[in-house]
């Protein structure tokens, strides 16, 4: 591995800001960038006569690196555009202690110096200092995998109560309401909001028609999506049921409807299957309204899967010489 080099020529003398929030942290104003930018001011700008050559803000989670400004914080370093970046706190640069561990060496190595409003007067290139700096991103990457952690018991606890924590499928709307408007008696289930799932009115009538067909046992994918194309129907997201190219192509969505035929969600049950929990069908009931019954999507299923049975599939011949033996015909061009 190629060693990166020293910069050669000075440095512009001035500050970079860096300022990050999570989605999470948007309505916290003490975690808010407005509240970093004001503790850097107090912290480390008024004891300095540097300028302040640009901010760089990101609201995304500091657990990936993959930010638009950090990332052209690091490249405008590179170009000697600033000698100091002021950040509220080394958790800002993230929450990933291998990342930000390799930007601030990266940032040293180019001679820029990394100065937190939390410790301002630290100085990262002696080893007591370094020692501090890794004990801060190692607590703030403790802390991140906690949240993770407290966040899947969460989800867990809402799965268990027949609760849907994501974005519920086409025929289905997310509500919420802030926990002070909820009456009395649920306030103390809820943290900032209560959210439920509901039926659309106008979408649940379009799945429940395709599943009426589905279930009628005369009718293909492709042949549903016709009739639900024919009826004037569309996905959620606008899509049409049938898309129909230039050249009269016509493209269905039988993907999609394939999917909302195999989702227990329609017939009411809780069913995820991910890397912190396992919920079978018929387990745990949803607290919404089902557009199915299920015996009715245990039925489609059924039908689905003769029909999968029954699939004919394409004929493929397998040559041990293929791709090695080759004829070549000679062609008569005489006249």
């Amino acid at each position: 591995m190629t060693k990166k080099k020293r910069r050669n020529h000075p440095l512009d003398n001035g500050f970079a800001i860096y300022l990050r929030t999570s989605d999470a942290e948007v309505q916290a104003p003490e975690r808010s960038q407005a509240g970093q930018r004001r503790v850097i001011e107090e912290r480390i700008l008024a004891a300095s006569d540097f300028p302040i050559i640009e901010i760089y803000a990101d609201a995304y989670t500091g657990t990936s690196a993959d930010r638009q400004n950090y990332q052209r914080m690091l490249t405008d370093a590179r170009l000697g555009k600033f000698s100091h970046v002021a950040v509220a706190a080394l958790d800002r640069f993230g929450r990933d202690i291998a990342e930000a561990t390799r930007a601030i060496k990266e940032l040293s190595e180019l001679g820029i110096k990394v100065v937190t409003a939390n410790a301002p007067d630290r100085d990262g290139k002696t080893a007591m200092g370094r020692f501090h700096m890794n004990l801060e991103l190692s607590l703030a990457q403790l802390e991140s995998e906690r949240i993770g952690e407290r966040t899947r018991e969460a989800m867990i606890t809402r799965y268990m109560n027949g609760e849907w924590p994501h974005l519920a499928p086409d025929g289905y709307i997310n509500r919420e309401m802030k926990t002070s408007e909820a009456p009395a008696s649920e306030r103390l289930k809820y943290s900032r909001y209560k959210r439920w799932v509901e039926l659309d009115p106008e979408q649940a009538k379009v799945i429940r028609f395709a599943f009426d067909l589905l279930l009628q046992d005369r009718l293909t994918l492709n042949d549903i999506c016709e009739e639900l194309h024919a009826q004037g129907f569309r996905l959620r997201n606008g899509r049409p049921f049938v898309k129909i190219e230039p050249d009269g192509t016509r493209i269905t969505a039988k993907t999609t409807i394939s999917a909302i035929f195999r989702n227990w969600f329609y017939a009411g049950w809780v069913v995820t299957q991910n890397e912190y929990c396992h919920i079978p069908p018929k387990q745990v009931r949803g607290k919404w309204e089902p557009i199915v019954t299920t015996e009715e999507f245990e039925k489609g299923l059924a039908i689905l899967a003769k029909r999968n049975k029954n699939r004919m599939p394409a004929a493929k011949q397998f040559y041990l010489l293929q791709g090695i033996v080759y004829l070549q015909e000679e062609i008569d061009e005489t006249p």
